[in-house]
């Protein structure tokens, strides 16, 4: 099993150091860290084995001879400029690690691990093990770096971080996120969950190492599926050397949160080992009344069965609870005769809920994995994935546009949903060489079970003034409407990628996949289980890359488009929705400018047709918009522009068509921006004093105008800014200062329409310590 540290700076001529005497796993990860070079090892290299650490100033080349000597062990450097633990021989190149074992396992701290994901490092989303450079879609990383210098706490701010993705926030606290003009997907450690994002409660940030992107369709991860984006949430994991650290923090609104997380090996000869977290928060709102708490257990054991075999075992518990849940308020009406609406002109703190609203989610999940490593070529491994999320309320909402005397239909509404994901999936890959040349194989097979109750009730208690909604007794609303709907998908997938010669490769595979759907009613009357047809459908995926350089890498791309319709998205008259189909085609520049910085340009379009859509006329009901084309350009730039300096910016440009449709859906796709740009960087400045001193960040957010599917209202481009200064005490404590929308930029979140309203978050400031041992 490898692990890896990855962080990139440059190998300065002679810098200080201060690597602590101890084990050699935790001095190495220190030094790498420190140094700020891609180092990896074999745990079963470095146990029991311990460094004379490192204080200092010194060269590189001094600094890892000192590091590691009476070791046994060296450091050696392959062609791509890394470096890997070795038993000491005389110096050598090694091969470069295209021709190592494809297995990139767990790393040695979770820092370390996500905070330079660049072109070099593998992810999860690919099948076949491939690093980012070589993987023929645009693929962005929220690593843990960002997480924790930003202060993000949740799946939907981490997402909202990403260009090219749009969070669009919901009454209760959950969100929707649309990417290339459709919505998006989720795995959970690359297994794919069917509709498990979109309006979904989340886990909190905490419990997961970094946010994998891969913008467009992926039929070949997840076979049928939403072609927007695919996110991929990576668990933290038990790593070899002990670590622990947290963060306690708090901010506006009466924000307190604290945050624990330790890992480690429970034996001597580190082949088990573990890890647990724990994060707790208590927080008002910008809006009045609001309250919002929740807490969060996670906890996985890792075991190495013999020297290639290992087993994972781990699950989470979080439970929420609001107080007073608020889902805004929809367009004023200012004149019938031309008809004419605006937005409800009062304070973002305005409260249109009841004081007795709520919201409760309960969340668990457990999870599973086996993995074998055949031979230094070969490995296989077998996950499976058990998610459920039972959450109810009972809040009041206003639905219709609000009248000229600021009138509004107002609904008591009681909703529970059962939702339960079971994943299973069965892979094998390797290497083999044809013709002198490293050729790459995956088959795999998997499972994935959606099922979910649906209760509901509503009282309409008509037209009330929509500043008075404190008044509003108690409701005690049944529920008078519930159905059980289940899909069930099985797939099996492959993927080659081929090398004709050097500089080119060729990658084919596909996905076979078998779906049904199922539905029942539970109320008013319990009705017999509903089968529809079963659908069977192959994906195609191909794609050719070609190496202009050992930096550069040019491709071309194309994903089929297959999503069936879903048990509980139906028409008014009860029908199931056709599915949709279509294509993408994508090219695309990857480059990288320096060991630490990569650009990507790419060019994509989507055709489709039988999107669904909400009907607006019938909530509850779905409707096929037709055909749709989509045409854009990602641009993005990750990495570090220097040992100090990083950066994650991207831009997106979109332009999605509806090209036939119903009149009144012309305008459905404005609600994602047409541009959009987003920035995160910070800075160290390191002259402050040995312990990298102050550092400083700035987010950008920004979006040209964007409207809902009626198009009555459209809102004006916008930008928010972000800001952090922080100040590292000591090697284990540093002290930040987030500022969020730093000039209190006044937005929607999710824009006014017929219903509903989210403004977004005003200035606000969170003050946090974190500590790392």
């Amino acid at each position: 099993m490898s692990s890896m540290v990855i962080v990139h700076a440059k190998q300065q001529a002679s810098q200080a150091y201060d690597v602590a005497a101890g084990s050699l796993g935790s001095a190495l990860s220190s030094f790498a860290v420190q140094s700020g070079v891609a180092l990896s090892f074999d745990p079963s290299l470095t146990r029991g084995l311990t460094s004379v650490g490192l204080k200092g100033s010194y060269s590189f080349e001094q600094a890892k001879n000192k590091l590691m000597q009476g070791t046994g062990l060296t450091l050696v450097q392959n062609k791509q400029g890394s470096w890997m633990v070795t038993r000491s021989t005389k110096t050598e190149i090694l091969p470069s690690s295209e021709n190592l074992s494809s297995t990139v396992l767990p790393v040695i701290n979770t820092e370390a691990e996500s905070s330079n994901l660049q072109q070099n490092k593998r992810t999860q989303l690919s099948k076949l093990g491939l690093k980012i450079q070589q993987t023929p879609q645009t693929i962005s990383v929220v690593d843990q770096e960002q997480i924790q210098s930003q202060n993000l706490q949740t799946v939907s701010q981490a997402l909202n971080q990403v260009a090219g993705v749009t969070a669009i926030s919901y009454g209760d606290g959950t969100s929707y996120f649309q990417s290339r003009g459709y919505a998006t997907d989720v795995q959970f450690d690359g297994l794919p969950a069917s509709d498990g994002l979109q309006y979904m409660t989340q886990f909190d940030l905490n419990y997961y190492d970094r946010v994998e992107v891969q913008r467009g369709a992926s039929g070949i991860l997840s076979g049928f599926g939403n072609p927007g984006a695919t996110v991929n949430l990576v668990r933290k994991k038990p790593t070899p050397d002990f670590q622990i650290n947290g963060t306690v923090g708090i901010g506006s609104w009466n924000n307190a949160f604290i945050a624990l997380d330790t890992s480690g090996s429970l034996n001597n000869d580190q082949t088990i080992r573990g890890r647990a977290g724990v994060s707790v928060q208590d927080k008002d709102s910008f809006v009045d009344q609001i309250n919002n708490q929740h807490g969060l257990f996670y906890g996985a054991l890792s075991g190495d069965i013999d020297e290639n075999t290992t087993i994972t075992l781990g699950g989470a518990y979080q439970k929420n609870h609001t107080n007073g849940v608020d889902y805004g308020v929809s367009l004023k009406l200012l004149s019938l005769n031309p008809v004419a609406v605006e937005p409800v002109s009062a304070s973002r703190s305005t409260f249109y809920g009841t004081p007795w609203s709520f919201a409760d989610d309960e969340l668990y999940e457990i999870y599973t994995s086996l993995e074998h490593k055949w031979n230094e070529n070969w490995s296989s491994e077998i996950a499976a994935n058990y998610r459920n999320i039972d959450s109810k309320s009972l809040y009041g909402n206003f639905w219709n546009p609000i009248s000229m005397n600021d009138l509004g239909n107002y609904h008591i509404q009681s909703q529970n949903l059962k939702t339960e994901w079971t994943s299973l999936d069965a892979s094998i890959k390797g290497q083999f060489d044809w013709f002198g040349l490293p050729q790459s194989l995956v088959l795999g097979s998997n499972y994935n079970r959606r099922n979910q109750d649906s209760y509901s009730g509503g009282e309409s208690l008509g037209y009330i003034n929509i500043f008075s909604t404190s008044t509003v007794p108690y409701k005690d609303v049944p529920y008078d409407y519930a159905t059980e709907a289940t899909t069930e998908q099985y797939s099996v997938y492959g993927q080659f990628l081929m090398k004709p010669f050097e500089p080119l490769s060729i990658i084919l595979g596909g996905r076979q996949s078998w779906y049904s759907n199922t539905k029942s009613g539970i109320l008013p009357v319990a009705t017999a289980k509903e089968t529809y047809p079963d659908i069977n459908k192959f994906s195609p995926y191909a794609a050719v890359t070609y190496d202009l350089s050992k930096s550069t890498t040019a491709y071309i791309s194309y994903n089929n488009i297959f999503s069936p319709p879903q048990a509980w998205q139906t028409t008014v008259d009860g029908n199931l929705l056709q599915a949709r189909e279509g294509e993408q085609y994508e090219v695309g520049l990857k480059t990288q400018l320096n060991a630490q910085l990569g650009l990507d340009i790419a060019l994509y379009q989507l055709n489709d047709k039988n999107r669904p859509v909400a009907d607006t006329t019938h909530p509850n009901f779905w409707i096929s918009t037709g055909e749709a084309k989509t045409r854009g350009i990602d641009l993005q730039l990750q990495g570090k522009l220097n040992s100090l300096w990083k950066i994650n910016t991207g831009y997106t440009y979109l332009d999605s068509q509806l090209t036939k449709t119903e009149a009144e859906l012309k305008n459905q796709d404005a609600e994602e921006p047409r541009h959009q740009f987003k920035l995160w960087t910070t800075y160290n400045l390191p002259f402050i004093n040995s312990y990298d001193g102050t550092y400083i960040g700035l987010g950008l957010r920004s979006q040209s105008k964007t409207t809902r599917s009626d198009g009555a209202y459209w809102q004006d481009p916008y930008t928010v800014a972000d800001l952090l200064f922080g100040y590292q005490l000591d090697n284990n404590l540093k002290l930040s200062l987030n500022i969020n929308n730093v000039f209190d930029k006044k937005y929607y979140d999710r824009l006014p329409a017929q219903y509903y309203s989210v403004y977004g978050q005003p200035r606000n400031v969170l003050l946090s310590l974190n500590f790392n041992y």
